[in-house]
């Protein structure tokens, strides 16, 4: 299926299997690719050259990633209550998916 660069392809984080220098490894095998998604973050953006890879937003819980086959976006949900309070938040899980990023030489733009 062909898809166009303003076709939007979402996911849970849960989705999310890896994240290495390449990009991001879904569960279903797609590969956010980093390369692809800096040039076109870039290219949207009036950019030279850009870190960037997409664009997170904590408030709306989602990371937006530019690929040549569309706009990819991982989105974050709050657990029950109690998963919260004890376990990892939503805004913990979120900013350690950012850190993985930055650690492999990229960055998302926070548009909160």
């Amino acid at each position: 299926m062909n898809r166009a660069l303003t076709d939007i392809i979402q996911y849970p984080e849960k989705a999310v299997s890896d994240i290495n220098r390449q990009g991001i490894v879904l569960s279903d095998g797609t590969m956010i690719n980093f390369k692809e998604c800096q040039k076109n973050y870039a290219a949207r953006n009036n950019c030279a050259i850009s870190k960037c890879v997409g664009d997170r937003n904590i408030d709306e819980g989602q990371f937006k990633f530019y690929c040549d086959k569309g706009t990819v976006v991982i989105e974050f949900k709050k657990e029950t209550f109690l998963k919260e309070l004890f376990g990892n938040s939503m805004p913990v899980r979120f900013h350690e998916m950012a850190k993985r990023i930055q650690y492999n030489g990229f960055t998302t733009f926070d548009i909160t």
